[in-house]
């Protein structure tokens, strides 16, 4: 079987997963993760083993895209996935989702799960299809729909944004070997993250977690968004940096007092949101909580 053949069955079990919710196992952990990989690759009848972590420790494992950049940088992904390792990532992200109400907060979890996953790179091949139905199994846990089909758009500028991410890893590697030493090294002499920022900006490109972000669709999605610091400024420029964050930590608290009422979150949020003028002028305090039970809506 040849590789054009091995991703045409691949992209097709892809499918079949995505219409079919009870393939997979939805545990949210490290063997949900394998789990995919198997059931995306139970065809293949090559190197790349359904389900197994690359097996030898591998001195060098890189890919420069010269379609994508100019000048050949190296950059590097874990030398030797570990099992134990990805699992405590997976575990760690569970957590820090479970923690939180802000779709903001969720979507920085998120985003740094990909990047960590993605250093990782524990199977052979197919690791970015893998991970990224994974994440869209644990965005979904967490009430995110997470649609990809945009990063087709643009797979450069998606290319690029990982690529950083794993560059910015290389840096802070705190070598144990003398593999991560030379990993390091490269790093620091070719200055791979600084170009690779370089290239995000001369292209108008957008970092993972924003292009992740923009993936992304959740509950009053809009209205949220409205109520982030640097765009309450923008409207009201009056509005001190203390009571912009203030009001966004009281949209999140909104969300928390009814978890299961979209329609109270909804009008809670946008009684938040009229009074945003108001506290950006003075007029009136910054309020303790916006009362449910009063204003439009009765």
């Amino acid at each position: 079987m040849n590789q054009e053949e091995i991703e045409k069955l691949a992209y097709l079990r892809g499918l079949e997963i995505a219409e079919r919710k009870d393939l997979i196992n939805q545990t949210f952990d490290l063997k949900h993760l394998k789990s995919i990989h198997t059931y995306l690759f139970q065809d293949s009848q090559t190197e790349r083993v359904a389900g197994s972590f690359r097996p030898v420790r591998e001195d060098v494992h890189s890919k420069n895209r010269n379609e994508t950049y100019s000048v050949r940088k190296p950059f590097y992904y874990e030398p030797l996935p570990n099992e134990s390792k990805v699992d405590s990532i997976i575990k760690q992200a569970n957590e820090n989702l479970g923690q939180t109400q802000s779709p903001k907060k969720k979507i920085e979890i998120l985003s740094n799960l990909y990047a960590d996953l993605d250093y990782q790179h524990p199977f052979v091949e197919g690791n970015s299809r893998t991970i990224r139905t994974f994440l869209e199994h644990i965005a979904q846990n967490h009430g995110i729909e997470l649609d990809w089909r945009s990063t087709a758009q643009n797979k450069d500028e998606f290319y690029r944004a990982r690529d950083f991410e794993i560059a910015k890893r290389n840096n802070e590697i705190n070598p144990t070997n003398d593999i991560e030493a030379y990993m390091l090294e490269e790093a620091k002499r070719y200055n791979t993250q600084d170009y690779i920022a370089t290239q995000i900006a001369i292209h108008n490109g957008r970092y993972l977690h924003q292009i992740i972000k923009d993936c992304c669709n959740y509950p009053h999605k809009e209205l949220l968004e409205t109520f982030e610091p640097k765009n309450t400024k923008n409207q009201y420029p009056n509005l001190s940096n203390d009571n912009a964050q203030k009001i966004e930590i009281m949209a999140m608290q909104i969300l928390l007092k009814c978890p299961d009422n979209f329609e109270a979150q909804k009008k809670g949020l946008e009684m938040l949101q009229e009074q945003i003028p108001d506290i950006a002028s003075g007029k009136i305090p910054m309020p303790d909580f916006p009362d449910l039970d009063k204003g439009k809506g009765r």
